[in-house]
């Protein structure tokens, strides 16, 4: 739409801007990543690959993904780079892979340090069971030692006899 404007000196047209539809809008935009993810994964399903890997349409963040994204090269940044120049947007990318694998080895160190940790905190509770029962481990362990001279040298009943006897001291 196109209105003229009666003041002299002024802009004689002025454009007024209709929405005609929400394309442009960030829940349209979400609603249709989502779609595209769904057919990509439905298609990698079909291809035998959709177990290992899958499409999300949702930002690195919003995963809970601790990783800095990569930015759009582009075909001209492409060009650049097979013709033995450096792109700026080639460079910022290798260096987003270098950030991107040093916050991955600082995230792995952290896991390990938590399993680490954890396997500590059960060991220590090991040794705490460990020290209630050891008075009846040792109790076995005679009861076994008395069960191998027995069991050369008396029958059965004898056997069972000193066994009972050993257990109950």
């Amino acid at each position: 739409m196109h209105f003229r404007c009666t003041k002299r000196n002024c802009k004689q047209w002025k454009r007024v801007y209709v929405q005609v539809n929400d394309w442009n809008s960030t829940e349209r935009v979400e609603e249709w990543r989502k779609a595209w993810a769904d057919v990509c994964n439905r298609k990698l399903e079909i291809e035998g690959v959709g177990a290992e890997k899958k499409i999300d349409h949702r930002s690195y963040a919003r995963q809970g993904i601790e990783q800095k994204p990569t930015v759009h090269e582009g075909f001209a940044a492409r060009a650049i780079e097979a013709q033995g120049e450096k792109s700026d947007r080639c460079e910022q990318n290798r260096i987003i892979a270098v950030l991107n694998r040093i916050m991955a080895q600082l995230a792995a160190i952290s896991r390990l340090m938590r399993l680490r940790a954890k396997e500590e905190q059960e060991e220590k509770a090991k040794i705490e069971v460990k020290a209630e029962i050891k008075p009846s481990f040792d109790r076995l362990v005679t009861a076994a030692q008395e069960y191998e001279i027995i069991q050369r040298q008396y029958d059965w009943v004898g056997l069972t006899e000193a066994l009972l006897r050993v257990l109950q001291t």
